[in-house]
């Protein structure tokens, strides 16, 4: 309980900690004792071998250490739990293991993506059932893109980072219960390459990650991404004829706006893009058969603001390289190649491309820790 070094002003505290972990056990052992000690034939019989597991099960340093972790572990509120519990606090990309900011300025992206017109109906079946969002302004048609971001150098990874890839579609409104709205772009799914940022961002955020192999190639004038899982690959996407475009510290390439010049002629442009919305949601632990199998735990809508997103770390666009030209294609195989993803890669396929608005590769430093994601209501 009193390390060298320990703050002075933390010493009552730890000795009231001392008393609390010693007081009841050494008062049981006493009495023990006493038992033990009183002339034979008075009071009722001593049960030995409750009184000798209790004494001797029993490892002192090992208790109170955890005693000592428990109690440092409530005086920091900042600290942030995720299974397994049973080890403590769990650091992350928003929170080292003490509980404090990570220095996210000095991690790199690199992001390529492809912002298209298609089908506003095979976009509307991909919005969640029992959510409030839907497409701000009618039309036969609507914005999306899809984008592809390497991350490097990450604080909270070691220096390491990894690929992540996903859906945007925009000019999606949420309209609360009090009848405020708000504007953002909706991501029904984001692929990743590695477990420690998919875990943290569906237990903390709710974002709706799933595991696949991302293998990004660059070379001088082309980018190529293979998506696939345990070798079967289910999406490619290629940049080429890359040119350098002036760069510019603009919003990433995921939550570019549809401007009024891409909207339809026949129908008024979408409200300003000013977040992103994904749909939180986990299911109830219950055996087959039973009412809470197949019941929510958590369902709800969240939204990251740009503008409260901005401030975790400063984003500067380093280089901007504008593609002459543009694919991307999916092949939902089946359900023995694709066993977890064959239902999600099939509506992915189905997702026309009727223009590519544009398609470019944007790199710089600073990347978000995403922390600002609140609940709407």
């Amino acid at each position: 309980m009193l390390p060298k070094g320990v703050a002075l002003d933390s010493i009552p505290a730890r000795l009231k900690l001392y008393e609390k972990c010693r007081y009841k056990r050494a008062s049981k052992i006493q009495e023990f004792s006493r038992l033990t000690g009183r002339d034979l034939g008075s009071g009722p019989p001593i049960d030995v071998e409750s009184m000798t597991h209790y004494n001797f099960s029993h490892d002192e340093w090992d208790y109170s250490s955890q005693m000592l972790r428990e109690w440092e572990w409530s005086q920091n509120p900042n600290l942030l739990w995720r299974m397994p519990t049973a080890f403590g606090p769990m650091p992350g990309p928003r929170q080292d293991h003490y509980g404090r900011p990570r220095d996210n300025s000095k991690g790199t992206f690199k992001t390529a993506s492809i912002k298209f017109r298609t089908s506003r109906t095979v976009l509307e079946n991909m919005l969640p059932s029992k959510s409030n969002l839907k497409f701000a302004t009618p039309d036969t048609t609507a914005y999306a893109t899809f984008a592809v971001t390497q991350l490097d150098n990450m604080e909270w990874l070691g220096g390491k980072g990894y690929n992540h890839f996903g859906l945007y579609i925009h000019g999606i409104q949420h309209t609360a219960t009090d009848g405020s709205t708000v504007h953002g772009t909706y991501l029904p799914v984001l692929f990743e390459n590695l477990a420690d940022p998919i875990l943290s961002g569906r237990d903390e955020l709710g974002f709706p990650k799933l595991f696949a192999d991302l293998n990004l190639t660059k070379g001088t004038d082309k980018w190529n991404l293979q998506a696939s899982w345990m070798d079967s690959e289910f999406c490619k996407l290629t940049l080429s004829d890359l040119q350098d475009a002036p760069a510019s510290n603009g919003t990433a390439a995921a939550a570019t706006t549809t401007t009024a010049t891409e909207a339809s002629e026949h129908a008024p442009a979408p409200p300003k893009d000013t977040g992103l919305f994904v749909h939180k949601y986990f299911p109830a632990t219950g055996p087959a058969g039973s009412k809470e199998r197949g019941q929510p735990d958590v369902e709800y809508t969240t939204f990251l603001s740009n503008a409260e997103d901005a401030k975790t770390a400063e984003r500067k666009v380093e280089r901007t390289l504008k593609a002459g030209s543009a694919a991307i294609s999916f092949d939902a195989l089946d359900w023995k190649a694709l066993p977890t993803l064959h239902h999600i890669v099939a509506r992915l396929q189905e997702v026309p491309v009727y223009e590519v608005v544009e398609a470019k590769i944007v790199e710089g430093s600073g990347v978000s820790d995403v922390g600002p994601m609140k609940r709407l209501g």
